[in-house]
């Protein structure tokens, strides 16, 4: 069987295991223009100004049930190192080795905060007391 299939009930993973069936972990790699394409069969829409005024109107749907799950020609590679899962933020913030990543200072207020930040812009937290 050749297929990607998000979040299978009990039973086919159980299948998906016995006949050594691959496990996704979320890492995809395509081109701008491919995302590009997909994104125009959802939504029509011609520049990113107008695309992301539409955001709130589109389906809430994972990129692997909306895009993955339908694609007909999907290759995989095989990884053998250590995985965690880290769909989202709580989890993040427990692999994160430090609280901040980038240009960001924490005052000695803040308390399970955590900053990732990509910008050249620096930040300054401090922990709002009323």
């Amino acid at each position: 069987m050749k297929e990607f299939k998000e979040k299978p009930d009990k039973e086919a993973a159980k299948e998906y295991l016995r006949q050594n069936a691959l496990w996704n972990a979320g890492v995809f790699a395509f081109r701008i223009g491919y995302l590009l394409d997909k994104a125009h069969c959802i939504v029509e829409f011609t520049d990113y100004r107008e695309l992301y005024s539409k955001y709130e109107t589109l389906a809430k749907i994972s990129f692997d049930y909306a895009v993955v799950e339908k694609e007909s020609s999907i290759q995989v590679m095989r990884y053998s190192g250590s995985w965690k899962d880290v769909g989202t933020w709580n989890m993040m913030t427990e692999v994160m080795a430090d609280d901040v990543k980038g240009r960001a200072v924490m005052d000695d207020t803040c308390e399970n905060t955590q900053i990732i930040n990509e910008l050249n812009i620096p930040i300054l937290a401090i922990q709002w007391t009323d």
